[in-house]
């Protein structure tokens, strides 16, 4: 059962940051049925946000006499994530303004899954910013990823800069990778958001276990870089000097 739950959180990783240019057809949830997926009541809300019948969602609440919206279908299913899989932001809305909890994960422990951490990096603007409206959780995870790491990942600064302003853990660590955020983009070569995240008060002390750390990040690719990516990595080597680094820094491979 539980692989099963895995897979369909697969899934629906794909689906979500799959081309928003795509036919309707090629998107992968167009193969699992409604009735395959979800029983009544949910199965009416699944079958409208099918059809792209958002406007009928209130009524059909009403008729579900205060059944639970979060309540999962089959593999863990749930309403929320069927139309965030759907792409369709009228329906994502609709369910919670009528009491769908964006904060209800799908799956269990490190495989959880929080929709606001899909939308991070997804195609659907308007889902990402309907989830913050409606009180996500900011810090939410991904399979131990952080929102704000899933939308470094699609290039989305903009929606990590507004999860940091609805106050995510800007020193969260990645279950992938053991690195903090602004080690992550420092990893990434990503200077100009390292240097917004030090100026946000980012912890870059923190290392990631093994001897990397955001300094040396900077002063191994002193003179590697193109003349704009350089541009920034000396902007945040100032920062860091300003803030009492001393370098060179040391380089782990070479002690002992």
């Amino acid at each position: 059962m539980w692989q099963r739950i895995k897979y369909s959180i697969g899934l629906l990783l794909a689906l979500l940051t799959f081309n928003k240019c795509g036919l309707m057809n090629s998107n992968p949830i167009y193969k699992y049925n409604p009735i395959d997926v979800f029983a009544s009541p949910q199965l009416e809300l699944a079958q409208a946000i099918r059809a792209k019948r958002a406007a009928d969602i209130p009524q059909l609440v009403r008729r579900a006499e205060g059944r639970d919206l979060n309540a999962a279908g089959k593999d863990g299913m749930t309403l929320l994530f069927w139309a965030l899989a759907h792409r369709d932001p009228q329906a994502l809305e609709q369910l919670l303004r009528a009491g769908a909890d964006p904060n209800v994960a799908m799956g269990e422990g490190e495989e959880a899954v929080f929709a606001i951490a899909m939308a991070a990096g997804g195609a659907v603007d308007e889902n990402f910013h309907l989830l913050l409206r409606h009180g996500a959780n900011p810090s939410g995870t991904m399979k131990g990823t952080p929102a704000t790491f899933k939308a470094v990942y699609a290039r989305r600064f903009d929606r990590m800069r507004a999860l940091l302003d609805r106050e995510a853990d800007i020193d969260a660590v990645d279950g992938q990778t053991n690195n903090t955020l602004v080690h992550f983009c420092a990893v990434l070569k990503l200077f100009e958001q390292v240097a917004h995240l030090i100026e946000r008060g980012a912890d870059f002390t923190i290392g990631d276990g093994v001897g990397g750390s955001v300094a040396l990040e900077v002063q191994e690719e002193r003179g590697r870089l193109n003349e704009a990516t350089e541009k920034w990595r000396a902007k945040v080597e100032e920062l860091l000097i300003a803030k009492g680094v001393e370098f060179p820094v040391p380089q782990p491979w070479l002690q002992k």
